[in-house]
């Protein structure tokens, strides 16, 4: 009994003593035996738990080291999607922008077309008054043409006079030429004003339609500007589309790894 008592000391628990005496010593070997098996029992329930804490110890690490790498790849992503929210930030203040500089062009230029039709309403006008004085100084001359005819018949008529020597045919004829020479002077007189008008004219005309190619000029480099401004506003939405997109993937990742976290 003192060996089995010794070993049980020693920590060996698989020790027991010999059963099957009666009386005092057979119940305290009993005892013995049973005090060793439970403590053998409850050692080995602690190891077992034992080995279902490290067990579990080791789970609790990997899923914490899973947990941490999700959290870095999340991390990662969150500072891809705030890098491409303030891109599309950018993109949208660059759209704007640009919106709002090809509004300006489109009302300068329209600015630009208006003055131009009215300059070339104008010089339309200039040219029409042109064509009604060029009319009237050609009626002018046609008048004249006329006149010089009733010249020539009264200087026939004058020949025909001096030689009847009649003084008093001769006075009145004199009379009617010179009447007839005023109305020719206050014709040509006429002639040369409208045709000093048609000049003026012509001249505005030229300037106007100076102006009017110029305005013109400037319309044209207005719409090429215009289709320049819409041409980055297309490649600015189309970069935007794409950081959207870049964007909606993103979270979507970022969702699925908190789900499966």
């Amino acid at each position: 009994m003192l060996e089995a008592i010794g070993r049980f000391a020693d920590g060996d628990l698989t020790v027991r003593l010999p059963t099957g005496r009666e009386g005092a010593i057979g119940r305290l070997f009993e005892g013995f035996n049973e005090a060793v098996a439970g403590l053998r029992s409850i050692v080995g329930r602690v190891r077992e738990a034992a080995g279902s804490t490290a067990s579990a110890t080791e789970q609790i690490s990997a899923s914490s080291e899973q947990m941490a790498a999700s959290a870095e790849e999340q991390s990662a992503q969150a500072e891809e999607v705030a890098a491409a929210v303030e891109q599309l930030n950018q993109t949208i203040n660059g759209n704007a922008r640009s919106v709002q500089k090809t509004a300006e062009v489109a009302q300068a230029g329209g600015e630009t077309a208006r003055q131009g039709g009215e300059t070339v309403r104008e010089a339309t006008s200039q040219m029409e008054g042109i064509a009604s004085a060029i009319e009237n100084t050609t009626e002018t001359i046609e008048r004249l043409g006329t006149y010089g005819d009733k010249i020539g018949q009264v200087v026939d008529r004058i020949d025909e006079i001096a030689d009847q020597t009649n003084l008093l045919a001769l006075n009145a004829a004199t009379d009617e030429i010179a009447g007839m020479m005023d109305e020719v002077r206050e014709e040509i007189d006429g002639a040369v004003g409208t045709a000093r008008q048609s000049s003026q004219r012509a001249e505005k005309g030229l300037e106007l339609a100076e102006e009017a190619g110029a305005a013109i000029e400037e319309i044209v480099t207005a719409i090429s500007e215009v289709e320049e401004r819409a041409d980055e506003i297309a490649a600015a939405s189309e970069e935007q589309s794409t950081t959207s997109e870049e964007i909606a993937r993103s979270v979507q990742s970022i969702s699925t790894a908190a789900q499966e976290s």
